[in-house]
C-alpha cells in the first residue's frame, strides 16, 4: 500500500475545510453536509471521513487551529511576563477577521466563544491581576467570587471590541484593536487595582471594628 503523500494531505484538509467555510459563511452549520462540503472540495465521502469524522468535527478543528494561531501570536508578544503592542498582536484582529464575523455572528458557535475567552485569559489576568497568579488559588470564596465576576466583565469587554471591528470596521479598524485595548482599555483599569484593593481592605476593617464595638 503506497504511503501517503504529507503534502498532498495537508492540502486536502485545507480544501475540505475551505470548502466547509464557504457554506458556513452563507449559512448555519445544522444545514450543512457532508455531500455539500465534498462536492465544493471537489472529493467523496470515504476523502471526506479519512480526516473529519462530522461536519461539526471541521468547525472544531477550524476553531483549534484559530486558537493555537492566536496563542502563538500572543505568545510571540509577551515581553517580562506580560503583552507588549507587537506587529503580532496588531494582527491577531486581521488573521481572525474572516473566522470571527462567522463564529461571533448569529450562526457561530457559543462553545468556541467560551474556549476563547478561557484559553486567552492566561495573557490578561497577569496585567489585571499582577497579585493573584491564578484566580482558583485564591482562598477567600467573597475575594474568589469578585476576582471571577470581574474576569468575566473584562473578557465580556475586549470580545465587545473585537465585535465592534468585525461589524463595523468604521468604528475601529480590526488592526487598531490591540492598540486600542493597550493604550485605552487596559490603563483605565490597571492603574485603580490596587486602590480598589486597598479600598476594600479599609471597608473590611470599618466593618470589623464596628462589629466589636
Amino acid at each position: 500500500m503506497a504511503k501517503k503523500n504529507p503534502e498532498q494531505t495537508g492540502q486536502t484538509i485545507r480544501n475540505i475545510k475551505e470548502a466547509f467555510w464557504k457554506l458556513y459563511e452563507e449559512k448555519p452549520i445544522e444545514k450543512i453536509s457532508v455531500k455539500q462540503i465534498t462536492d465544493l472540495a471537489g472529493y467523496n465521502r470515504a476523502t471526506f471521513y479519512l480526516y473529519f469524522s462530522s461536519v461539526r468535527d471541521v468547525r472544531d478543528q477550524i476553531e483549534d487551529d484559530l486558537i493555537a494561531q492566536r496563542d502563538a501570536m500572543l505568545s510571540a508578544s509577551m515581553r517580562d511576563g506580560k503583552l507588549a503592542i507587537t506587529p503580532e498582536l496588531t494582527d491577531v484582529p486581521m488573521t481572525l477577521f474572516r473566522y470571527g464575523r462567522v463564529l461571533l455572528g448569529p450562526h457561530g458557535d457559543p462553545k468556541f466563544v467560551e474556549r476563547a475567552e478561557n484559553s486567552v485569559w492566561p495573557y490578561i489576568q497577569p496585567i489585571l491581576f499582577p497579585d493573584t497568579p491564578n484566580v482558583e488559588d485564591v482562598k477567600d470564596p467573597q475575594e474568589r467570587r469578585r476576582l471571577e465576576l470581574l474576569k468575566h466583565f473584562y473578557l465580556s469587554g475586549i470580545l465587545g471590541i473585537f465585535r465592534a471591528a468585525l461589524n463595523d470596521p468604521d468604528l475601529i479598524a480590526p488592526t487598531e484593536v490591540g492598540r486600542f485595548m493597550s493604550e485605552e482599555l487596559l490603563p483605565r483599569i490597571v492603574p485603580h487595582t490596587a486602590d480598589a484593593r486597598e479600598s476594600r481592605t479599609t471597608k473590611s476593617r470599618e466593618c470589623t471594628e464596628s462589629t466589636q464595638a
